[in-house]
């Protein structure tokens, strides 16, 4: 198995439990032919996802190539594709974009870059399935509230069905309605374009209107969305970082040394739209706190007051 496989095979980790499975299987020769084929197979297979004519002569001799005087079968390679569909990842032959769905109630998550979004009742935001690699993509039908984590060289963009937001770190609410769409930018700066290939350009505290233009003026706070603030008084760390978590229905922020007593210190804080980055915000502001994003999970670590 060569470089560029094992990268795309280490990509697909989902959780700590699939990376110890995976990092196993790619210290054994065996199972490094084994995927290597599973590899050949998504080669072949990409031009359906990317809606290209399929040949599948040609594929047969991708694999048949790969698997020539090897001492595994196809059917062992085809093995090592239930074991990839066992251990959770997506085998992606036609589309492995994710896509969330919020409800009738809002629904809370964060993305592996560690952007924190809330989707707003009957609204879904799709992840394009090579998000993180270059840019940032996702689409979104709906309405939201984006605290976008900062990357200047992967630019976030959000894809409507009338305009498109490009970001690369900063706070904002989406409302899409039949005659437009509505930009509200909290802090930061982020270019809209719309079906006219019109752009404009709001910084912080400014509202976008866009429609067949992009009009642009000052926000008007009374007129943001009613959202649904958690309000930290008097509780501990610990106690804080379980009701986000139960928010967000997993274990999003880890406190690490779990018996340190710091952690049961009392926090004064409100969290605007339960938001776990405007948490760790807070946190980073009072104190003395390492965090860690890896796959959008925090890790806390090493807290000190100043």
């Amino acid at each position: 198995m060569n470089d560029k496989q094992k990268t795309y095979w280490l990509k697909k980790i989902k959780n700590d439990a699939d990376e110890k499975i995976l990092k196993d299987i790619l210290m054994s020769e065996e199972d490094q032919d084994m995927f290597s084929g599973v590899y050949d197979i998504h080669l072949a297979a990409k031009e359906l996802k990317d809606w290209k004519e399929f040949d599948k002569i040609s594929a047969w001799d991708t694999i048949s190539r790969n698997t020539s005087g090897n001492r595994f079968s196809v059917v062992r390679y085809l093995s090592a594709a239930v074991v990839v569909l066992i251990i959770g990842f997506t085998v992606f032959f036609i589309n492995s974009n994710e896509s969330y769905i919020a409800g009738d109630v809002e629904k809370h998550l964060v993305l592996e870059d560690g952007s924190d979004i809330v989707l707003y009742p009957h609204s879904e935001l799709v992840v394009s399935n090579d998000f993180n690699d270059h840019q940032r993509r996702v689409e979104l039908k709906g309405d939201g509230y984006f605290n976008i984590s900062k990357n200047e060289n992967k630019p976030f963009i959000i894809e409507m069905h009338q305009a498109k937001i490009k970001v690369l770190g900063t706070v904002f609410y989406v409302d899409q309605m039949d005659k437009g769409v509505k930009v509200d930018l909290l802090k930061g700066k982020v270019e809209i374009e719309n079906n006219a290939d019109k752009k404009a350009i709001i910084t912080d505290k400014e509202t976008a209107f866009i429609t067949e233009k992009v009009e642009v003026e000052k926000l008007d706070d009374s007129k943001l969305p009613l959202s649904k603030d958690l309000f930290l008084n008097d509780i501990s760390i610990k106690e804080a970082v379980s009701k986000l978590n139960d928010i967000y229905g997993k274990k999003i922020i880890i406190l690490k040394d779990a018996e340190n007593e710091l952690w049961i210190k009392p926090i004064h804080m409100t969290v605007k739209n339960s938001s776990i980055r405007e948490f760790i915000n807070g946190l980073e502001l009072i104190f003395n706190v390492k965090i860690v994003n890896s796959k959008g999970k925090f890790t806390v670590s090493s807290l000190k007051m100043r």
